[in-house]
């Protein structure tokens, strides 16, 4: 590797889920600052048996804070330039929670997008590479960690 640039870094705050079931209430605190608590009790719904929708959910965010949400992309994008563009909205107040489901469903796991970077590589035959780099806030260890751009196959826009 001969450099790494950080295209976008929203330094959310680390959120554990309480509840089995509660990575989207607790994905939603870390995001928009509204506690899991809130949101589970406009959801309803016990947090350690009752699974969330992608509707429940999108539409807890909206009433409490008045934020549009929408579906973006059916995952990261893998090339520099769409994860430049993904930072740039970052960078202008949008957040990204990504999910596994599908339409109708409950999610499966949410995660926050944290961060953005892409890591420049160099081949002995001197061609130049990137890799992009995305670290999500991670409600079920209330921690960061590094994923693929197809680990989840749903990006979900929150406008600012």
């Amino acid at each position: 590797m001969i450099d790494e640039q950080s295209l976008a870094n929203q330094n959310l705050p680390l959120v554990q889920q309480r509840g089995d079931m509660n990575c989207c209430p607790a994905t939603g605190e870390s995001t928009t600052g509204v506690s899991q608590d809130t949101y589970r009790k406009i959801i309803g719904g016990d947090p350690n048996k009752d699974h969330v929708t992608m509707a429940q959910f999108n539409d807890a965010i909206q009433l409490e804070t008045g934020r549009k949400v929408s579906p973006y992309l059916k995952t990261l994008p893998t090339d520099k330039t769409g994860a430049e563009q993904v930072a740039g909205m970052m960078n202008r107040g949008n957040n990204f929670y990504l999910g596994s489901t599908t339409a109708g469903q409950p999610i499966g796991h949410v995660t926050d997008l944290n961060s953005v970077s892409v890591r420049t590589f160099q081949k002995i035959s001197g061609d130049i590479y990137y890799k992009v780099v995305y670290q999500v806030m991670d409600p079920a260890r209330g921690a960061y960690r590094i994923i693929g751009a197809n680990s989840m196959n749903i990006v979900v826009r929150i406008y600012p």
